[in-house]
């Protein structure tokens, strides 16, 4: 039997394989993201029969948003996807800012109006978070000892790529996970844990 024949026989076995397991991931992601949503009272839309669907409403007192995003991986050749995780937290920051994880250094680079980088005196910071403002006397004081704490623990964790984004009128915080969440009391657990952050850093 020729030799091409058995390789390509070989490689559409494994991308059958690959393509029916992305699948059954993707009926159980729908699944669980539709229970967690009812258990809720959140709501549920299905953008396609091969999409992942989207969950939005308020989940604990903060307007939520979950929803899986295709991003090109970090060598350009594929793309991968990720769930996003996105808070709205209450409005009342004193000023624009952005707090990333490495991931985000870049996006927050480009904002020409955060011209100041903030590097904190607290024990255990990592040079890895990039804090930048357009007014550092006016976030300082937003910035206390348990806010920062909040930032370490969300801007470090290996799992996430993390921004915090904000101006006077909205304020964002958004988490990225490679997790499909397809285990619906680990998906309870993550979304009541980031609440509590989100909570932690509401300026009200």
């Amino acid at each position: 039997m020729n030799l091409w024949f058995l390789v390509w026989v070989f490689l559409s076995v494994f991308i059958c394989g690959i393509f029916l397991w992305s699948l059954q991931i993707l009926f159980k992601q729908k699944q669980v993201w539709g229970k967690f949503a009812k258990k809720n009272g959140l709501e549920v839309t299905h953008p396609a029969l091969l999409k992942s669907p989207v969950v939005s409403g308020v989940y604990k007192g903060f307007p939520l948003e979950i929803f899986s995003e295709p991003q090109v991986t970090e060598d350009q050749r594929g793309r991968r996807f990720r769930t996003v995780i996105q808070f709205e937290l209450p409005q009342g920051m004193p000023t624009e800012g952005i707090v990333a994880s490495r991931k985000y250094h870049g996006f927050a680079n480009t904002l020409v109006d955060l011209t100041t980088r903030i590097t904190p005196d607290v024990a255990g910071w990592s040079p890895e978070i990039l804090i930048k403002t357009k007014n550092v006397e006016a976030l300082t004081p937003y910035l206390t000892q348990a806010r920062y704490n909040t930032l370490m623990t969300l801007m470090t964790t290996k799992s996430f790529n993390t921004v915090f984004i904000f101006d006077i009128n909205t304020t964002i915080l958004r988490i990225e996970t490679p997790d499909p969440l397809y285990d619906l009391e680990k998906m309870d657990r993550l979304c009541a844990k980031l609440e509590e952050y989100a909570r932690a850093l509401s300026p009200k």
